[in-house]
């Protein structure tokens, strides 16, 4: 009996563990004018996205329990970070405006 409450609890951790370090998404939706230089990064990566024409959305996979910064040149240079670490799994979607970055609600249907 005590084996299985044993196995039991470790399963929960294994499971846990995994869970833990599985990625996040970060979506960009650009709402405004073209937008150059665009750049996401956290503390362990950066990706450069390059120029995100009006209207062109991209989707990153990136390593969860950190802050992401999005930095791009609108009408000027803007560097946006996000309140809250990144949490496993979690899907942040973001407005690029040319004058700010708004997080967009996520609507349960």
């Amino acid at each position: 009996m005590l084996w299985f409450i044993v196995l039991g609890f470790l399963g929960v951790l294994a499971v846990s563990h995994w869970a833990g370090g599985y990625p996040a998404r970060v979506v960009l939706i650009n709402q405004g004018a073209s937008v150059n230089g665009v750049r996401v990064s956290t503390a362990g990566s950066s990706f450069e996205i390059g120029t995100l024409p009006s209207g062109q959305t991209r989707v990153l996979k990136i390593e969860s329990g950190d802050y992401v910064t999005v930095e791009f040149e609108g009408s000027r240079y803007r560097r946006w970070q996000s309140p809250d670490r990144i949490a496993p799994a979690q899907s942040l979607i973001l407005d690029l405006r040319d004058e700010k970055v708004e997080i967009q609600p996520r609507t349960l249907r």
